[in-house]
């Protein structure tokens, strides 16, 4: 099976019906000479769309007012402490049935 093509489809598809989100990560880098951590801001964008859990899915893990969101296969993979609109990223999981070729990322958020 083919699924770069697949991934391309779902790029379309939530282009489509979805919208362009932008994610900030922010990570750092010790500075022996300063003795300080040194902050670097990266951002990245797709297209992805939010869904809603219901109630009977909330857990331990999933709480109220925790988003889902679908997003199609970026450059840059999401990482827990990604924020957008919003929302800081809590997990994210990635349909890949090759185990090589992510075809979308599905993220759960929180404000």
């Amino acid at each position: 099976m083919n699924y770069a093509k697949l991934a391309i489809d779902a790029r379309k598809l939530l282009k489509t019906f979805g919208a362009s989100f932008t994610f900030t990560s922010i990570t750092s880098t010790y500075n022996p000479t300063t003795g300080n951590e040194v902050p670097t801001t990266t951002t990245y964008s797709g297209y992805g769309v939010f869904g809603q859990y219901d109630q009977a899915q909330y857990s331990d893990t999933i709480q109220s007012g925790d988003v889902p969101m679908t997003l199609e296969a970026v450059s840059t993979e999401p990482q827990i402490g990604d924020t957008v609109a919003g929302y800081t990223v809590m997990e994210v999981a990635k349909t890949s049935p090759d185990n090589t070729t992510v075809v979308v990322y599905d993220i759960r958020l929180r404000r």
